[in-house]
């Protein structure tokens, strides 16, 4: 699973529409949409932005990898 994918998965767990979690992590709507969808490779800062905002840490990105 790549990142995009689960960054996908854990906002859904959340609750949270795309508008929402880029709203507030900062983040253009456009930029979270390819990154989801693997359109895009996102930067560090883009996914540690994602991972404050989704309460997530690197362990499960690297859990989703497998």
């Amino acid at each position: 699973m790549n990142i995009g994918k689960t960054i996908r998965a854990v906002r859904q767990l959340r609750g949270m529409k795309q508008f929402q979690l880029a709203r507030r992590a900062r983040l253009r709507v456009t930029v979270l949409c390819r990154t989801e969808k693997g359109r895009t490779s996102p930067t560090w800062r883009t996914v540690a932005k994602l991972m404050r905002v989704l309460r997530i840490d690197l362990l499960v990105i690297q859990a989703h990898k497998r």
